[in-house]
């Protein structure tokens, strides 16, 4: 009895640590997914910017021809 005792003592500790590890594991998927998030903001930013850009350089040319 003792041998199965301890088993179930083992295999309740390894449970406790699978769960801090699966939401360790969660945390940093809605952390990244976060971070993905910010970061196609961002890019769709600099492509506005970039077009905005390009126009000012096009006006600029015509300017000056």
């Amino acid at each position: 009895m003792l041998l199965k005792d301890d088993q179930v003592g083992i295999d309740t500790g390894e449970n406790t640590l699978r769960k801090q590890v699966d939401e360790q594991i969660s945390d940093k998927i809605r952390e990244l997914e976060h971070c993905a998030a910010q970061s196609k903001e961002t890019l769709q930013t600099l492509i506005c910017k970039q077009q905005e850009l390009t126009g000012h350089i096009e006006q600029l040319r015509k300017i000056l021809q």
